[in-house]
């Protein structure tokens, strides 16, 4: 019996691309249930890699704005309402170290700068210590949490290690924070805020893109944490140290009577062994010209999307990427995919789940809805991409893994940031300030697949266009830096 129409659409409608159903995502993400918010140890330190909100550079007080950051981090709340929060900086290019202390008491804050050695690791050592300066930031609580809403969104591996992620909404329902903590440890990996106004005012570490956690202890209670004693200082506090730009403005302007320290390659290698700043420019990573991955992408809400990337840039000339999202609060019930075809714009379609079929099936299209056509492979080269970083540490799961920042400047000012393992695979692949991707966790990145002709189908002429209101288009629409 000949097939009818309808069914010869809903074959072609239906392109097998092994895309899971809304209940397999959800229950890949959460197979680990994890609801409830970890709560701090009230005294640990730990050692970070800080990565910076890019478009600073035209009027940063300092010479580079945008380099990555090590960090020795001190944290103490065996007082619940007398807590601190010590932060000791080596900017890895400049090669200048900070030490900043932060201490709230009964819900005011003060910050000191403070001279120390960077040579000298023990929490309580200081030479000099200028302050105190008022600021509207608060160091968290152990249950900071659970006091400021965090949810778990799900579980998936960041920088190769699976985390649990926790997020919440910041000013004007923004996601202004993602939290992870390590599946097996429970311990805090990465903190990603999405905006640059810092939206849960949290000292110095919410003032950066990234922070990645390398290590993170408990310390004895009996450590000494007593406040800084400093005779006050005259003038105008250097910085309310609350964004990006005020931690500059104050590494620029060191109080009277103190000054910038310098530091030491090996100082920076006794914080993060392995890690460097690269003496030359190593040869930037390419993806080879068929690559295949599954990952997840954060956008601009508050929680993780599940994606497919098809990217063959030779055979079939095109890339698909396959977004499954959600449109009621927990469910993963919506799929959008862009094709975009090598030098031109493409299509999106949008899909439903079809419950009696058990399938997505397309069901309109948006014309044109790719800002930019598919990269090229040496995308890193051509956007004159830098190595801001190399290490070879095994915390992050490779031999060697390097970091990558390509500047944007149009329409806006950000930073893409690119993480590779020594193979040439991507770890991170991220923009920040975000307009709608920020983060892209890859789970795995296949290179050389090969792929069936329909992976790349045009369904536009078997598609309506589809009708839909200028903000659910907008919401549909992904730009530059989601084409990837």
């Amino acid at each position: 019996m000949a097939k009818s129409q309808n069914d010869q659409n809903d074959q072609q409608n239906c392109i097998n691309l092994n895309v899971p159903s809304p209940e397999e995502v959800r229950n890949i993400l959460f197979s680990n249930s994890n609801s409830k918010p970890p709560v701090f140890s009230d005294n640990w330190s730990a050692t970070a890699l800080l990565t910076p909100f890019g478009g600073l550079d035209a009027q940063s007080p300092l010479s580079s704005s945008d380099e990555l950051v090590v960090a020795r981090i001190y944290y103490n709340a065996v007082r619940p309402d007398h807590r601190y929060l010590r932060v000791r900086l080596y900017l890895l290019e400049s090669l200048l170290y900070y030490d900043f202390l932060f201490e709230t008491n009964n819900n005011q804050t003060s910050w000191f700068w403070l001279v120390s050695d960077p040579k000298d690791p023990r929490p309580n050592q200081v030479k000099k210590a200028f302050g105190p300066y008022p600021t509207t930031v608060q160091v968290p609580t152990t249950t900071f949490l659970h006091d400021k809403g965090f949810s778990y969104i799900g579980t998936w591996k960041v920088v190769n290690r699976r985390c649990h992620g926790y997020c919440a909404a910041g000013p004007q329902n923004t996601p202004g924070t993602w939290f992870s903590f390590l599946r097996k440890s429970n311990k805090l990996s990465r903190i990603m805020n999405v905006n640059n106004t810092n939206d849960f005012n949290i000292p110095v570490l919410g003032a950066y893109y990234l922070v990645n956690f390398l290590t993170i202890k408990k310390t004895n209670k009996k450590t000494k944490w007593k406040r800084i004693k400093c005779k006050p200082t005259s003038g105008n506090a250097p910085s309310p140290m609350v964004n990006p730009q005020d931690i500059l403005t104050a590494m620029a302007n060191p109080p009277k009577g103190a000054s910038q320290v310098r530091c030491r390659p090996k100082n920076i290698a006794a914080v993060i062994p392995g890690l460097h700043f690269p003496k030359s420019q190593p040869k930037a990573p390419v993806w080879t010209n068929q690559v295949h991955s599954i990952c997840y992408m954060m956008g601009q809400d508050a929680y993780p999307y599940h994606c497919q990337l098809y990217y063959d840039y030779t055979v079939n000339k095109a890339q698909v990427t396959v977004f499954v999202s959600q449109q009621k609060p927990g469910n993963y019930d919506t799929r959008t995919d862009l094709l975009l075809p090598r030098g031109r714009r493409g299509p999106e379609f949008s899909y439903e789940w079809n419950k009696l079929k058990s399938q997505w099936q397309a069901s309109c299209h948006i014309p044109d809805a790719g800002a930019v056509a598919m990269p090229v492979p040496n995308f890193v080269q051509a956007g004159n991409g830098r190595c801001r970083a190399v290490i070879n540490n095994p915390y992050f799961g490779s031999r060697k893994v390097t970091i990558w920042s390509v500047e944007l400047t149009s329409p806006r000012r950000a930073n893409f940031w690119f993480w590779f393992n020594d193979q040439q695979q991507g770890i991170v692949f991220s923009v920040a300030p975000a307009t709608s991707l920020t983060m892209i966790d890859y789970q795995t990145f296949v290179q050389n697949p090969s792929f069936s002709p329909s992976t790349f189908n045009d369904l536009t002429p078997s598609l309506p266009e589809c009708k839909l209101s200028k903000a659910e288009i907008q919401k549909l629409l992904f730009t530059l830096e989601g084409s990837f």
